[in-house]
Order: C-alpha cells, then structure tokens, then sequence
C-alpha cells in the first residue's frame, strides 16, 4: 500500500472545498442577516418603519450609489469603521449581506 503524499492530501483538499467556491451568495439569508444585524440603524427595505439612526445611509441608497458596488460594500463590511460595531461577520455572511444589498440596485 503507497503513502499518501503532502501533494495528495492538498490536492483532496482543495477538491472538497470547489463546491463551497463556486456557491452563489444568498440574498435571503442576506436579508434575515441584515434584520438582525444592520436594521437597528440601517433602513434595510422599503417594509421597515425607518431607521434607528438618522444620517445613516440606507441599503437602497448604498446600492444606487455610483461609487459603491459588491465588491467595495464586501470590503466596507470586513474593515472596522467609525460608528459601526465589530460584527466579526464570516466570509459567507458578508458575500450574503451584499448581495442583498446589490440586489436592490435600480434597474
């Protein structure tokens, strides 16, 4: 029976976790994030009464700006800013915050 290699082992590795890459964000689980996490100070949707906080952009806002995109609003969400607690979000929980967010992008 042959050993298996260093090689071997990353190679299974990195096959088992290809599913999990190619995985597309979830908008709805984006948005049952964002009811929880972001809605005390963030209009989230057009169904919410307001914001806790005024001066705080909404999502629909963020996503219509023109300087803003899924990529930025990843980034924004993994760096610590002023006035934001430290969510300490996983990888997969901010790629779904985002999409939901890009979602509501006006066509």
């Amino acid at each position: 029976m042959k050993s298996i290699t260093g090689g071997a082992i990353f190679l299974s590795c990195l096959l088992a976790a290809l599913p999990a890459l190619g995985q597309q964000a979830d908008q709805r689980n984006g948005r049952a994030l964002s009811e929880r996490y972001c809605a005390s100070c963030h209009l989230i949707g057009a169904d919410q009464p307001g914001p806790a906080t005024d001066g705080v952009p909404t999502f629909r806002a963020m996503a219509n700006d023109p300087a803003m995109n899924e990529t930025r609003l990843k980034g924004f969400m993994k760096l610590p800013h002023p006035l934001m607690p430290d969510l300490s979000l996983t990888r997969r929980e901010i790629d779904d915050i985002a999409a939901y967010i890009a979602g509501m992008k006006a066509r």
